[in-house]
């Protein structure tokens, strides 16, 4: 089974639906061609009662009408709440040939494993951002529409297995039912599990890094067990809680010791250190909060510019960015004129700068070496193996001994061995270790 995804969404929060809201129905709008409705259902209303009410709307046999939820058509006794429509949420109906068999199903997984691992680059966009809102860390549905018209009425050959599935074009066909669409591609894209007021698409950033911590890994900050956590693509695996990657982020940020890179941008690194650890989407960093994450824009942008050559002036209430043309440390800016070194962003000077190089050292340790060691996300699979199987002495085949004797036959090479002292099976082990 296909575990969560998490998704993150810089939403809005405004008035609510009214006083004291009636949960007990939603609101789901239903797109038939080019024609959508809204209809207010109980939760327990199910899709064969759906496709009733829609064959009598458009006057059409009820044979002919499907109902499509990200990728797939939906079996008649699946309720609105089982199909995992939130208020507002949009359902797609298709009208199919007489002859034509759709096989329907409870929906395709709308989520990816925890354990695979992610592409570099993700759709950096969200939706209802504001400078106001909050960022905040929720489950995220997974969708599908059509890469051509835009339309979620599009039936995929198959559910996606793995991240790769979801974030690379391509790796999963399917055919728009748009009467005027050809050449289909379907492209995945993730919603919010919260029903955000005045947003029908509500189309969230996918945070690949963050998984449930089903696996009970201890944090490398905090040595506590929580969920969700982080995961670092570092090879091995460190995992952070979300708390201490908050801090870990702010600390940065104010110590400006983010890194630019040109792959992921304006990022962070496993704080233990290791090679090629980057966090690899930007809008992990949302996790930070609003106020935080545009002054990690600020910085990003400032870096940007230093890397391309250019500078900011220093004088308190201008900070205007510009290209420099002219070699040299002098350097006039062109908004207030004012003259300063480039090289210490102090005013212009003779001689050598007397500036101290800012440190790359942190002031705030956030792993250490035993904490590391035990905050690997597959270091509990490794145990596990470790524990409960041991190795062939024939071939070193892992195999778990299931109940029963200690006689044991490797499936591999056929060599019988002893499972306790772990050596080719003899009349010792036959008479003193049979049953341990």
């Amino acid at each position: 089974m296909l575990s969560r995804v998490y998704s993150i969404m810089a939403a809005r929060r405004t008035q609510g639906w009214s006083a004291g809201p009636d949960y007990s129905s939603i609101a789901v709008n239903v797109r038939f061609g080019s024609h959508q409705t809204m209809y207010e259902l109980d939760r327990a209303f199910t899709v064969g009662e759906l496709r009733q009410k829609l064959s009598a709307d458009h006057n059409i046999p009820l044979p002919e009408v499907k109902v499509v939820l990200a990728g797939s058509v939906l079996a008649d006794d699946l309720t609105i709440e089982e199909s995992g429509v939130g208020m507002q949420s949009m359902l797609f109906a298709i009208r199919t040939k007489p002859s034509a068999t759709t096989q329907a199903t409870r929906g395709i997984t709308t989520s990816v494993s925890d354990s695979q691992t992610a592409p570099a680059a993700v759709p950096a966009t969200t939706s209802n951002t504001t400078a106001g809102g909050s960022c905040e860390v929720r489950p995220g549905r997974l969708r599908v529409k059509c890469s051509v018209c835009g339309d979620g009425a599009v039936l995929v050959e198959r559910g996606p297995g793995s991240w790769a599935d979801v974030l690379t074009p391509g790796r999963v066909t399917g055919k728009c039912q748009s009467l005027h669409c050809e050449d289909c591609k379907p492209v995945f894209y993730f919603k919010c599990v919260e029903d955000h007021q005045g947003s029908v698409d509500g189309t969230a950033v996918a945070l690949y890094h963050i998984r449930p911590n089903r696996r009970c890994v201890e944090c490398i900050t905090c040595a506590d067990v929580l969920s969700p956590v982080v995961v670092f693509p570092c090879q091995a695996s460190h995992v952070m809680c979300l708390h201490c990657f908050m801090e870990y982020c702010k600390v940065r940020l104010h110590e400006r010791g983010f890194v630019q890179r040109e792959q992921y941008g304006y990022t962070l690194p496993c704080p233990a250190g290791c090679a090629d650890s980057y966090i690899q989407e930007q809008h992990h960093f949302c996790i930070m909060g609003c106020t935080e994450y545009e002054r990690y824009k600020d910085f990003a942008a400032e870096e940007c510019l230093l890397a391309a050559g250019g500078v900011y002036c220093p004088r308190s209430g201008c900070g205007q960015p510009f290209m420099v043309d002219t070699p040299g440390p002098r350097v006039v800016c062109p908004q207030c004129h004012f003259v300063f070194c480039r090289n210490c962003q102090g005013a212009v000077h003779e001689g050598d700068c007397s500036f101290q190089t800012r440190s790359s050292e942190s002031s705030q340790d956030f792993s250490d070496p035993e904490r590391a060691e035990r905050a690997q996300w597959e270091r509990q699979t490794a145990q596990t193996i470790e524990v409960t199987t041991k190795g062939c002495p024939g071939c070193g085949t892992r195999t778990e001994r299931d109940g029963g004797c200690m006689h044991m036959v490797c499936f591999r090479c056929g060599e019988e061995w002893c499972w306790l002292c772990v050596k080719a099976w003899d009349r010792v082990c036959q008479s003193s270790h049979w049953f341990g």
